[in-house]
């Protein structure tokens, strides 16, 4: 398996492997957000706020994984006011159990060791929740949302 940093020239792949994520989870794809999953990619991937890995071979891309760096005020408990939040955690099917979302979230942590980042967040779904918490993730009463 080999590993790599996404660039602009895979747009057209880290787009598509946001779908299947997506509706793997149970999302049903009942619009179209192809103009917005380019537009959002194609400025995530030239910027320095967002570093996504691919896995695979010269074929084919079986797994992903995304941090983003986001700026927060500054704390005592995060001086740099920096987080992480990780996204786009996806293996193929075919590919699940072999340890490669593991070797993806390690280069992510590094990625945001290197940066001086002292919180890393995420939204699990049911069946990363077992991965993150092997590597000591947390569910956390931190925040609260609201759909608009």
């Amino acid at each position: 398996m080999k590993y790599r940093k996404a660039d602009i020239h895979d747009l057209d792949t880290v787009c598509e492997i946001r779908k299947r994520q997506l509706i793997d989870e149970g999302i049903s794809p009942d619009i179209n957000i192809d103009e917005q999953l380019r537009g959002y990619f194609t400025k995530a991937l030239q910027g320095n706020d967002f570093i996504e890995y691919l896995a695979g071979d010269e074929k084919e891309t079986v797994a992903t994984a995304a941090i983003l760096f986001l700026p927060f005020p500054p704390s005592y408990t995060n001086p740099s006011g920096i987080r992480a939040y990780i996204t786009n955690m996806y293996t193929a099917p075919a590919y699940r159990g072999q340890g490669i979302a593991s070797d993806l979230l390690n280069r992510l942590i590094e990625e945001a060791r290197g940066r001086n980042v002292h919180r890393i967040f995420l939204s699990a779904s049911k069946m990363g929740k077992s991965v993150y918490s092997r590597f000591g993730f947390q569910e956390a009463d931190e925040w609260m949302e609201m759909d608009l």
